[in-house]
């Protein structure tokens, strides 16, 4: 698997788990739910300036990276 498949993997995995942009069955994804994700992220980046974030910082209230968020974020790095 190339690393564009590998990527493209990885995303879809991580949405399909991310129970906010679903409807109750899993089967429509609410694409207004996740544009409204996608800008928050936006936001938030732009807040804190900041376009990484270390692994051990994830927690620091400061950056505002919510439990749910850095569930998703660990699981979107698994090998």
């Amino acid at each position: 698997m190339n690393t564009k498949e590998s990527t493209k993997s990885k995303i879809i995995s991580v949405l399909g788990n991310d129970d906010r942009i679903w409807n109750e069955d899993k089967t429509e994804l609410n694409q207004t739910l996740l544009f409204d994700l996608l800008d928050k992220i936006d936001e938030n980046i732009m807040d804190t300036n900041q376009m990484y974030v270390n692994k051990t910082e994830m927690a620091d209230k400061k950056y505002g990276i919510s439990k749910e968020d850095q569930k998703l974020t660990e699981e979107f790095y698994k090998e």
